[in-house]
């Protein structure tokens, strides 16, 4: 169907369309409905701890309110926590607590979901859950008295929930070359969320600042047309079929607004509006010295071009092993922003890693071949050979033992 390619021949509004039209347009699953800043999960993990401290397990309630208002004497615990994180936070019932909110605390990484065997269940799995406890970040992130570590831990728990959304912003922002700026809330909408997403509308880092900049040849008028056009057409009641033949752009927008209401809180992004920028902000470390986050960045990305004597070639990106948005300290954040904690890779690679929200931070040889292995043991193999990776070999056992080092910090 045709939405907003009609208003110009502009590959951004081809794209938009072929967006729209595929059921999986909204990308994937991430937090949607929840509303909180670092203040308020720090509280809410604070009241965890007092309940189900030293890693025992909280029991919840596993059935609705609704369905049954009463609490059984094991849920009187959780009954009385929920009640404290109300008073806290101004928010919070039994059942969104355990809905919506436990669920994202759970995919950041900051508690642990259990089955009535106490056995671990995924984050993204449907099995209902009888316990929780805290997660080893999740200690980490309220026994840290830095305010500036803790939203550092923060970020890092946020680009986790999002599937990797910081690392890819901090790859567009801090890239001079692709001289975007400031990324507006519906361009992340469209093509930033679109990046390495594993959909039929999947697009590499370097295909989305092109749509970007062709969006923006649109002019203001045009793109004030195209978001009146959309959400006047994606909405539900215009749809005939269930759900997955439907569009609901209010949604979807509820999306994007939530994740920016979560870039927000990271100190990487300054958030006005709908516009996303770098943080002016200087770094400070605890040492005292000030680190100029851009600067370094493209201190950093030049020497791995000079160290490795290779060029910027299309198709391949520069890539932190160990990602960015998992630095729990300004201190942490100089020491992965390092020549030798990246490698220049292809766009297919690269977008692998990402779809595996950056798990593959252990890096490995075989011969001029690296790997990089998440914790299950799955492998990216970079082959030399065949220049899915641009790098002097000679450099490699340099490379090896900084991700080593790297690996034993965090």
């Amino acid at each position: 169907m045709i939405y907003v390619s009609g208003l110009s021949p502009n590959e951004a509004l081809s794209f938009i369309d072929a967006r729209v039209n595929d059921v999986n347009y909204r990308g994937g699953v991430s937090s949607e409905h929840n509303r909180y800043d670092m203040d308020e999960i720090y509280k809410m993990l604070m009241c965890l701890d007092r309940y189900a401290p030293n890693n025992q397990l909280l029991r919840i309630r596993d059935t609705d309110s609704k369905k049954r208002p009463e609490n059984t004497i094991d849920e009187y615990d959780y009954a009385r926590f929920c009640e404290e994180v109300n008073a806290a936070v101004g928010k919070g019932t039994q059942d969104s607590i355990r809905k919506n909110i436990f669920v994202d605390l759970h995919r950041m990484g900051l508690i642990t979901r259990y089955d009535k065997n106490r056995n671990v269940i995924s984050p993204y799995g449907r099995i209902s859950p009888k316990y929780v406890s805290l997660s080893p970040d999740g200690v980490k992130f309220i026994r840290e008295r830095d305010l500036l570590n803790r939203s550092f831990i923060f970020t890092k728990a946020i680009d986790t929930l999002l599937g990797g959304y910081i690392e890819i912003a901090l790859q567009l922002l801090k890239e001079p070359e692709y001289h975007i700026g400031t990324i507006t809330k519906y361009e992340f909408m469209f093509f930033v969320s679109a990046v390495d997403s594993g959909t039929s509308f999947s697009i590499t880092l370097e295909q989305c600042v092109d749509l970007i900049h062709t969006y923006r040849r649109l002019g203001k008028y045009l793109q004030i047309k195209v978001i009146e056009i959309l959400s006047d057409k994606l909405k539900p009641e215009n749809f005939d079929g269930d759900k997955t033949a439907q569009r609901d752009w209010h949604n979807w927008k509820n999306k994007i607004d939530q994740v920016y209401h979560l870039l927000a809180q990271s100190p990487h992004f300054d958030v006005v509006g709908d516009d996303l920028n770098l943080s002016t902000h200087k770094i400070k470390t605890k040492a005292g010295e000030i680190i100029d986050v851009m600067t370094r960045s493209i201190a950093e990305k030049d020497a791995y071009f000079n160290k490795h004597k290779v060029k910027r070639t299309a198709g391949f990106e520069l890539h932190h092993v160990v990602p960015l948005s998992w630095a729990e300290s300004p201190e942490q954040y100089k020491l992965f922003d390092k020549w030798e904690n990246m490698v220049y890779i292809d766009a297919y690679r690269h977008a692998i890693i990402t779809q595996n929200r950056n798990r593959n931070i252990e890096m490995q040889s075989r011969g001029n071949d690296i790997l990089l292995i998440d914790h299950h043991g799955n492998a990216v193999e970079l082959n030399f050979d065949q220049k899915n990776i641009l790098y002097n070999p000679d450099n490699q056992p340099t490379m090896l033992q900084y991700n080593k080092d790297l690996r034993d910090c965090l």
